[in-house]
């Protein structure tokens, strides 16, 4: 009986996922896609509403969306309000929706004008099947009539998150700067004689045009980006006697001088608020339009899973010679008319494989050989008939001491430290020399948890926890971790201050119980540092009695023995 052996190989196309799919009912997104050491940054910027599918197993994402700045007002109007800035960690899953907000519209014409007034920016949001992550936009600035002070649809123009500034106070005006939804911390600054006021930024309140210069309010600064960028700054408030304003840090635009031009546009793409005009003594002169809003999302670049399937149709075998430079293990697997070879690869190497496969007896002998060049890599294995490979990025677990709720620990370079642990309004903050780094909790609807009776961090999934972090070294990465099995919670950056203010999500996979909690950064002077504290999650009990009741169930036992032991004794003295 005479066989022979043919190989065929069959590759299956690689999948990858496909940015930017989308149900054809729906707008597609078309994000501007860049990479920052190990993660994918989706920058969004184009105005209005569109749909993005995230990649299959994307998990954490950290989000920044920004709103669309306020418009400035015109006739020596105050400057808009910047749009709200939310920087915060999600699971997002599957296809999202994704909104920009545009700028507010600029007030323009005359005093009393019904169109004087600037318009509110519009909310920037991304959501999943789940949930929404929203950004308010500047409120509009205050016109010289109260009745241009309205949206196109009728709303009130002082509906954002920051207040617009006021106008110049005369005969009739609207003097006062508005507080938007943001709080008094963001208010628009008033007009005055000498001007209008600046708007509020998303960081901080405009100033009034008594004051001198009413300079717009200074936006917030996030390193989602990759490098640390203002948003949402308030617009200028032009000037009349006073010399106009300059627009916030964070894309406000500037107030322009009496006599002199419109008012200068907010920053698209910053959520700037649109500067405040002069008088020009003309029916057309007009405040600056707000910036754009903008939607980024930053996540762990998703390595694509590789299959590769081999099937193998076998006829006959008989000695096949080896040559190879690595050696891999051979199994051969053999019945009536067949012999299945199966593989293992184990070192990323280039090879011209010969393979010897002993003969099983009874079989015919005839010299066949099979030779194949091979490219593997150390993640690859691969088999015959069937072969799957698959390949992970690497990812460095720090390593934590064990831990109790409320116990921290710190580790720079080598070298473990003893840190400081204080408690103050419903947060744990742990420091070392320069280091550091305080952790809040914060419940699924944005509220801060008090710690529980033991000065301890308890939360739920679903629930976040705030992290605060000063004295790192500029624009390095942070990572957060939760243990005892290790989950990756998010990566962010340290901003150019060297601070850090983020919210990390406990995913739906965290089991109640004891858990740590790890933050690996690099300090100041660049040597790494890891910084744990001992949380609790969900449901979590203290230790059972159990111990008590091996203890107090021997002794009733005995005691019970000793009471009956005589009445038994007296019956056989009786028999």
């Amino acid at each position: 009986m005479l066989f022979r052996m043919g190989t065929v190989v069959a590759l299956v196309g690689l999948t990858l996922p496909v940015f930017g799919s989308s149900p054809a009912s729906a707008a597609a997104c078309s994000p501007v896609s860049t990479t920052i050491g190990s993660d994918t940054v989706l920058t969004f910027s184009s105005i209005g509403s569109c749909t993005h599918a995230l990649p299959v197993g994307v998990g954490a994402v950290t989000i920044l969306a920004v709103g669309g700045g306020g418009g400035g007002s015109a006739d020596v109007g105050g400057g808009g309000g910047g749009g709200q800035v939310v920087e915060t960690t999600r699971s997002l899953s599957g296809t999202v929706t994704v909104v920009v907000g545009a700028g507010g519209t600029a007030g323009y014409n005359r005093v009393g004008n019904s169109t004087g007034g600037g318009r509110t920016g519009g909310a920037s949001s991304v959501a999943d099947t789940s949930q929404t992550v929203s950004a308010l936009g500047g409120s509009g600035a205050i016109g010289r009539s109260g009745a241009n002070n309205l949206n196109a649809d009728g709303t009130a123009n002082n509906t954002g998150y920051t207040g617009g500034g006021g106008a110049y106070q005369d005969t009739g005006a609207t003097a006062t700067g508005s507080t938007g939804t943001g709080g008094a911390a963001y208010k628009g600054g008033n007009g005055s004689g000498t001007g209008g006021g600046g708007g509020g930024g998303a960081g901080g309140a405009g100033a009034a045009a008594s004051t001198g210069a009413a300079h717009g309010g200074v936006g917030v600064s996030s390193s989602v980006s990759g490098s640390a960028t203002f948003y949402g700054g308030g617009g200028g408030g032009g000037g009349y006697v006073n010399t106009p304003g300059n627009g916030g840090n964070g894309g406000g635009g500037a107030g322009s001088v009496n006599g002199g031009p419109d008012g200068v546009d907010g920053t698209d793409g910053r959520g700037g608020g649109g500067g405040g005009s002069g008088s020009n003594g003309a029916a057309t002169g007009k405040g600056g339009r707000g910036g754009s809003g903008l939607v980024i999302l930053r996540f762990a670049t998703v390595v694509p899973t590789t299959t590769t399937s081999t099937s193998t149709t076998t006829t006959s075998t008989t000695t096949t010679t080896t040559s190879t430079t690595i050696v891999p293990t051979t199994t051969v697997v053999s019945s009536a008319t067949s012999v299945a070879l199966v593989i293992d690869v184990q070192a990323p190497i280039v090879t011209t494989t010969t393979l010897s496969i002993a003969v099983p007896k009874g079989f015919a002998t005839t010299s066949t050989t099979v030779s194949q060049t091979t490219t593997a890599s150390p993640s690859t294995t691969t088999t015959a008939p069937n072969t799957v490979t698959t390949t992970s990025p690497a990812t460095s677990v720090p390593k934590l001491p064990s831990l109790k709720p409320g116990e921290a620990s710190v580790s720079v370079g080598s070298r473990a430290i003893t840190p400081k642990t204080t408690r103050q309004n419903n947060a744990i903050s742990v420091s070392v020399g320069s280091l550091n780094a305080t952790f809040a909790p914060i419940d699924a609807k944005g509220t801060p948890v008090a710690l529980d009776a033991e000065g301890a961090i308890r939360l739920k999934v679903g629930d976040r926890i705030r992290i605060r972090m000063a004295g790192f070294q500029p624009g390095s990465q942070v990572e957060a971790w939760m243990f005892s099995t290790p989950v990756l919670l998010g990566r962010t950056t340290v901003g150019a201050d060297g601070m850090l203010n983020r919210d990390f999500v406990v995913p739906a996979s965290v089991e109640s119980g004891l858990h740590r909690i790890a933050l690996t950064a690099v300090s100041a002077d660049g040597k790494k540092a890891t910084i744990g504290l001992g949380v609790k999650i969900g449901d979590w009990k203290k230790e059972n009695n159990t111990a008590v009741l091996f203890i107090v169930i021997p002794v009733a036992l005995a005691m019970l023995g000793a009471l009956l032991l005589p009445a038994v004794s007296r019956r056989r003295r009786h028999a």
